[in-house]
């Protein structure tokens, strides 16, 4: 499993990947939202329970991801990855 977190404000969201390409998504003191993703090349695409995709374009080390667009309204988001 491969976790990447994003600290805004002190408020912290989390995504964690696993090789069987599920994933799930979590806000600020949020409940998690599965889904799937698959990886092509750099770009990752994350299919939602709800149905909407994101995508993600990620470094050949795997340490970062880059969103263009995740939820609404929001800006280019970068997740780095929780080494533990």
């Amino acid at each position: 499993m491969m976790t990447f977190a994003i600290d805004c404000a002190g408020l912290t969201s989390r995504l964690s990947t696993w090789d069987r390409n599920a994933t799930r998504w979590s806000l600020p003191a949020g409940a998690w939202t599965y889904g799937e993703w698959d990886r092509e090349m750099r770009v990752i695409t994350f299919t939602w329970s709800d149905e909407t995709e994101w995508q993600a374009q990620y470094d050949p080390v795997g340490n970062a991801m880059l969103f263009e667009t995740t939820v609404a309204g929001a800006e280019a988001t970068i997740l780095r990855r929780i080494f533990r």
